[in-house]
């Protein structure tokens, strides 16, 4: 039997499939001398294994296993529910195919693996409370173990609302081979989230790590309500960082807030200057 598909991958003699995404192909290559059969060969495949009463060749054609039981191929779909339902993670599973020709039978089969997801590890955010824009929160996953190397990370996160209508759209980065991830937000509260990937693209999810990001303070000795120097360098930093992850309403609403700021720093020039002049007239 040769076996093929998305997410499917070879190892200690197990064909490995990733329960999450994509189809599982296994295709007949037996050879068999069907000239003494006035038909042409029948195929007939099976599987056994955890949770064996989901896959029922009497049900036929189905999403699951589009091409039925009685195909030179065997597919499992593994993006339909009922793909997803029937594989229970770390077990194994055989499938079989007995292939007739009058009175010539071939049976072959082989072991898949459902992977297991990352696990054994834990992701965690500090600080739990910063700045908008100057403050980095740093995202850092450690101690995830899969027999799936290597792993990518993915981060990513939510606004909380305060009007009770739920959280809002996720913001993802694209997945990496980085264990940290420094994210700089707009004010308000946060879930942040970080995804751990296996390479036949497992994954396993964080618990949502909460934070609270403040409005931008000025410092005392900046007479400027613009933040300089390093301060400046972190807020192109956090745009471009919202541009790469596509988060538009977050980069608009940065870029209003600076807007906000310089036009507040030329009003308060242009105060200081009709001040000055107007003592000079008074003198």
């Amino acid at each position: 039997l040769k076996w093929e598909g998305q997410g499917v991958g070879g190892g200690d003699g197990l064909v490995r499939i990733n329960g999450d995404t994509g189809r599982l192909i296994v295709r007949s290559q037996l050879d068999l001398d069907a000239s003494s059969s006035d038909t042409g060969p029948e195929y007939s495949w099976t599987v056994s294994g955890p949770k064996q009463s989901d896959f029922n060749p009497d049900g036929g054609v189905s999403a699951s296993f589009p091409a039925g039981w009685g195909a030179p191929e065997f597919v499992i779909d593994l993006a339909a529910a009922g793909g997803i339902s029937s594989l229970v993670a770390g077990s194994r599973y055989t499938v079989s195919l007995s292939v007739s020709a009058g009175d010539v039978q071939g049976v072959s089969s082989l072991v898949l693996m459902a992977n297991q997801p990352p696990s054994g590890g834990k992701c965690d955010v500090g600080p739990k409370k910063g700045q908008a824009l100057l403050d980095e929160f740093l995202l850092k996953c450690g101690e995830w173990s899969s027999e799936m190397l290597p792993l990518r990370y993915q981060y990513g996160f939510t606004l909380e609302r305060s009007n009770g209508a739920g959280d809002g759209a996720f913001s993802w980065t694209a997945p990496k081979y980085d264990a940290a991830h420094a994210l700089r937000l707009m004010t308000g509260k946060y879930k942040t989230y970080a995804r751990v990937i296996d390479s036949l693209g497992s994954a396993t999810e964080s618990s949502p790590m909460p934070i609270v990001v403040t409005e931008m303070e000025v410092a005392a000795s900046n007479d400027s309500a613009i933040p300089s120097g390093d301060d400046t360098e972190g807020m192109a930093l956090a745009l471009e960082e919202m541009d790469n992850l596509g988060n538009v309403q977050q980069l608009l609403s940065a870029s209003d807030s600076v807007m906000d700021s310089l036009e507040d720093d030329d009003d308060d020039d242009d105060d200081e200057s009709n001040d000055g002049n107007n003592g000079n007239n008074g003198n």
